[in-house]
This record gives C-alpha cells, sequence and structure tokens, in this order.
C-alpha cells in the first residue's frame, strides 16, 4: 500500500518598513514526490442503491460509498441539489463518508447527492429517497 503525505510550511515574514510593521503569511502545499495523484473514485459502489424507500420517523442513513483518491478527497452532500442541507425539526449529522437524519418527515424525501472532490476531479452519486407506502 502506498501512502500520500501532504506537509503544509506556513512562513510568516515580518517587515519594518516606515515604521509599519507588515506580515505577510506564505502556505506552501507539498505533495509526495511520486506524482501519484489521482481523481475520487468509490471503492465499495456496490453497496450504494439508487433508490432508497422509507418511512417517516425512521432514520435515514445515506453512504458515500467510502471514496479513495490523491489528495483525499472532501465529501460534499446536497438535497435537491442544493447545499448545505436544512432541516426544521432536528439537525443533519455528518461522518467521514456518511449523512444521517433522524425522525423523517414528509421534507426529507428526494434527491440526495454525495460528491467527492479534489484537485483532480470529482465523482458524485445520487440517492431517490422516496417515501414507503405502507
Amino acid at each position: 500500500m502506498q501512502f500520500f503525505y501532504k506537509f503544509i510550511i506556513i512562513y510568516f515574514i515580518i517587515i519594518k518598513l516606515f515604521n509599519f510593521l507588515i506580515l505577510i503569511l506564505v502556505r506552501a502545499d507539498f505533495y509526495n514526490a511520486t506524482g501519484n495523484c489521482y481523481a475520487p473514485k468509490f471503492t465499495k459502489f456496490s453497496s450504494m442503491h439508487r433508490e432508497v424507500l422509507l418511512s417517516t420517523e425512521n432514520i435515514m442513513k445515506l453512504e458515500c460509498a467510502e471514496v479513495k483518491g490523491i489528495p483525499s478527497p472532501i465529501i460534499t452532500w446536497y438535497k435537491d441539489g442544493i447545499m448545505p442541507l436544512q432541516r426544521q425539526q432536528s439537525t443533519v449529522r455528518y461522518t467521514q463518508f456518511t449523512i444521517i437524519l433522524k425522525d423523517l418527515v414528509t421534507m426529507d424525501f428526494g434527491n440526495y447527492t454525495c460528491k467527492a472532490s479534489n484537485e483532480n476531479g470529482f465523482i458524485d452519486f445520487t440517492y431517490e429517497v422516496k417515501i414507503n407506502s405502507k
């Protein structure tokens, strides 16, 4: 297994000029020398199902199926194309690859998209969350 290292070095430069102090902040990102950077990809795509049927008052847990990429991808969730997700009754909880909503209400149903992106590209997946009519 090959590892990826990212080093961030922040330089502070203070210049005294005409009795004024000027602070210059420079950030440099250094990546591994092998150049093995790649766009995000799903590693457990088979566990993702486009259509999800749930009932109100249930818990919804959607997974972005473990995403790999170098540099490490940033995961962003959207509901019906809008971010950030907002709810009136309770909050939305995020973990590394998942989004969790408790006590579902009718307004929670819709299309949920996870987007994984880094400087080399992005990949996304949309769940269609529907009400399970009993």
